[in-house]
């Protein structure tokens, strides 16, 4: 009988004459498919969805949207950093948002906070938040949640409450968020984390004004990329330095004579002479703009032809 009803059973798509083509979906909604040997669960609460996929229990690593995702509607979308830390087998939680809010709902808080008491961290033997720009800033912010955990940001703000930095002109629609809530400081309880990795331009002066508010802790390393602006994520991978820092970050062992070198190697990027130009260019430096912009040329050109020996050996 069974055997019989199994032969006349047909799926949806067969149903539905208006099923459209399949769309390609985000490697975490595959992750968290009945089908697959991952655990893991997902949890929607108004503006704010947080992906929880589990694999080994010696790191978790929390991760923040950055305001570019923030709204992304594409079904293909993944959380912060997927892909690099599936690579690496952390397990992850991902918090991605609806709204350039900057996390200030209190659904998120509310999230964090029952799964601390519920102990859901404890359960790791290391923990490390991360993002860039809007999401370095949660990092930071919520970092004091799982205290002796690692913390890695790029280019992050630490508050955008207009009380607290009223020079900060960038962010509009974060400076209307509810800044009176808990977790509304990036620098407020970073003494208790047990790395804080703050990569950013000390150039680009309104970056700059948002990391001079940190306190200067023992646990802080402030790890500068000059002349690259706001993009220092964005620059590191054009550097294949980002999979370095980031895992590194979160394993609380950065070289910081590793990533100085390493941050040599921006001075060949065009991304290093737009953002140097600019600055020059705001200064009204026109003829030094002008020696730099033929200095990186050549240099330029030398490693590219050193670049080809190399490659020819």
């Amino acid at each position: 009988m069974d055997d019989e009803v199994a032969k006349d059973e047909v799926n949806s798509s067969e149903i539905d004459e208006n099923v459209e083509e399949p769309v390609p979906q985000s490697h975490w909604f595959r992750d968290l498919h009945v089908t697959s040997p991952t655990t893991g669960w997902m949890q929607k609460n108004n503006n704010s969805l947080a992906v929880y996929v589990e694999r080994e229990l010696d790191t978790l690593v929390v991760s923040f949207d950055n305001l570019q995702d923030a709204g992304n509607r594409k079904i293909s979308r993944g959380t912060w950093g997927y892909s690099f830390f599936t690579k690496f087998g952390y397990s992850h939680l991902g918090i991605s948002t609806s709204r350039g809010n900057w996390f200030r709902d209190q659904t998120t808080i509310d999230l964090l906070e029952n799964l601390k008491e519920q102990g859901f961290f404890d359960k790791f033997k290391n923990v490390a938040f991360t993002g860039t720009s809007m999401g370095g800033f949660a990092a930071l912010a919520f970092s004091q949640i799982v205290p002796n955990s690692n913390v890695v940001v790029f280019s992050p703000q630490t508050s955008l409450d207009t009380k607290k930095v009223p020079w900060e002109t960038r962010f509009r629609v974060g400076r209307s968020a509810d800044w009176s809530l808990p977790y509304s400081d990036g620098t407020q309880g970073l003494e208790a984390a047990k790395n804080v990795y703050i990569v950013y331009d000390p150039i680009f002066s309104l970056d700059r004004k948002q990391i001079q508010r940190i306190p200067k802790l023992p646990n802080v390393h402030e790890l500068w990329l000059p002349g690259c602006g706001h993009k220092t994520a964005v620059v590191l991978r054009r550097l294949d330095a980002l999979n370095y820092v980031q895992k590194n970050g979160i394993e609380g062992k950065i070289d910081a004579e590793m990533f100085r070198n390493m941050a040599r190697r921006r001075r060949y990027i065009v991304m290093y002479k737009k953002g140097m130009l600019q600055r020059l260019e705001q200064r009204q430096d026109s003829e030094i703009g002008k020696t730099f912009g033929n200095a990186f040329l050549h240099r330029r050109r030398k490693h590219m032809r050193w670049l080809k020996r190399q490659a020819a050996k």
